[in-house]
């Protein structure tokens, strides 16, 4: 007479040390970020040598650098200089975090947990740490005072702070709208991504030659926010796919089945 197969066994509960194995795995993205921003501030430090070195010598940069805001003064007015001045003060400080929070507390509404919380805020600071580190390091003199228009500042100039930070904070923003599919326009999620990165990248834009219209800072130092935003937010966004990827395995992991038992010969 065949007897009956014994039930499926359930999996064992998990061992009382796994949970700190869990808990260095959801923080491993912590890890990769600090070393990703390492990276990045080593090659800013050696990119901002070499420009920096390129100014002082004359072979090349200056050609650049001085008709570049030469336009810009010749292309002075009253509108234009009120939204350069508008795009001063939201990029510094004060703005900045104004725009930042508001940005943070839309995405945290949409989403309902602290992931825009981590990426904005270790992308901001990470950001911060680059522009401080390269304006230290390099010490460049901004345009002639003369010529500037208000805000003035008198710290550094590589790389521009404000274009930084924008450039930073614009791309995360876009990312984070791009994998938030509740996020609509018009009825599809693909409009909002669009929208998001239009606004996004004309803000930016506009904020890095703002700062060369004001005489703010010279071209190169504009560029170089740019480029080294751009890097920083991709490692930013790379750190926080590898954190996703992490999660997805250990959970994968817990709900893998045990194998059925094999029924018994009768």
């Amino acid at each position: 007479m065949r007897r009956p197969s014994a039930p499926a066994s359930r999996p064992s509960p998990a061992p009382e040390g796994s949970w700190l194995s869990r808990l260095w795995a959801a923080h491993a993205a912590f890890l990769v970020t600090g070393g990703v921003l390492l990276a990045v501030v080593v090659a800013f430090t050696s990119l901002a040598e070499e420009v920096y070195d390129s100014v002082t010598e004359g072979d090349g940069v200056p050609a650049v650098d001085h008709p570049a805001l030469q336009a810009a003064i010749s292309l002075r007015g009253p509108v234009l200089t009120g939204l350069a001045q508008f795009l001063a003060y939201a990029g510094d400080t004060p703005g900045a975090v104004a725009v930042g929070l508001v940005l943070l507390g839309l995405l945290t509404l949409a989403r309902r947990e602290a992931t825009p919380a981590v990426v904005l805020l270790g992308g901001m600071a990470g950001a911060v740490l680059i522009t401080v580190v390269g304006k230290s390091h390099v010490g460049r003199l901004r345009p002639p005072v003369d010529v500037a228009l208000p805000p003035i500042v008198t710290s550094p100039s590589f790389p521009s702070g404000h274009t930084l930070n924008a450039t930073v904070l614009m791309a995360l923003t876009v990312y984070l709208v791009a994998i938030t599919p509740r996020l609509s326009l018009g009825g599809t999620h693909r409009r909002a991504v669009t929208a998001a990165a239009v606004v996004a990248g004309c803000y930016a834009v506009l904020m890095g030659l703002s700062r060369v219209y004001l005489a703010a800072h010279w071209l190169t130092d504009v560029a170089a926010g740019w480029t080294v935003g751009l890097a920083w937010a991709a490692a930013v966004m790379l750190a926080h796919r590898v954190w996703l990827t992490v999660q997805d395995v250990r959970r994968s992991r817990g709900r893998t089945p045990a194998a059925p038992s094999a029924p018994d010969a009768g």
